[in-house]
């Protein structure tokens, strides 16, 4: 698997993950959104991926390897795109930072992925805890898990999804936790 796809199936499980964690989007159970009690501002979204065959943690390591035989310059390109994004990366995890508004939490509403639907809805007899599910058209990848808000500023969440790993459906588990950073850069 070449650099550019590692990082391609990484961004989309990233995104996918941080989407279903910070996005209340539709209560499955009602056609009303949820609205989570969370701090608006910039958010760090940390993750650690585990595939049931490691051909995830194997493409990563590959992926690594690359990058780092690249020039200088051309690596650090490359990891600047992703600065840029909010993205680092290691061989099994990293970490996002994203701003979210007090107006988007009011609404019920986060940004999407283009092409990805999710629906997250409170877990019974449990406060604080929802379970959510999400699913992208274009790649395939759907998942299922649990999202604990802990506090307004910090949550963990554990996400079992299905991707397509060297053109085979691959098993996942995203293990993941936010913490509020303060308010957004502008």
């Amino acid at each position: 698997m070449n650099i550019l796809k590692a990082f391609s199936v990484t961004k989309v499980l990233v995104v996918g993950a941080l989407l279903v964690a910070m996005n209340p989007g539709l209560n499955a159970n009602a056609n009303e959104p949820v609205v989570l009690d969370i701090e608006p501002g910039k958010w760090k979204h940390s993750f650690r991926i585990e595939s049931e065959s490691g051909l995830y943690e194997e493409a990563m390591a590959e992926a690594r390897r690359q990058l780092e035989a690249m020039p200088q310059a051309q690596r650090q390109m490359f990891e600047d795109m992703l600065a840029q994004q909010g993205i680092s990366l290691d061989n099994v995890g990293g970490s996002a930072e994203i701003c979210i508004s007090q107006q988007e939490i009011d609404a019920g509403v986060m940004p999407q992925q283009e092409g990805c639907s999710q629906s997250l809805s409170p877990k019974d007899g449990a406060n604080n805890v929802y379970q959510v599910h999400f699913s992208c058209e274009a790649d395939g990848a759907e998942g299922v898990g649990e999202i604990t808000i802990v506090d307004r500023q910090n949550y963990n969440a554990v996400i079992d999804a299905v991707v397509a790993m060297q053109d085979q459906p691959e098993m996942i588990t995203i293990h993941q936790t936010g913490e509020w950073l303060g308010e957004c850069d502008n």
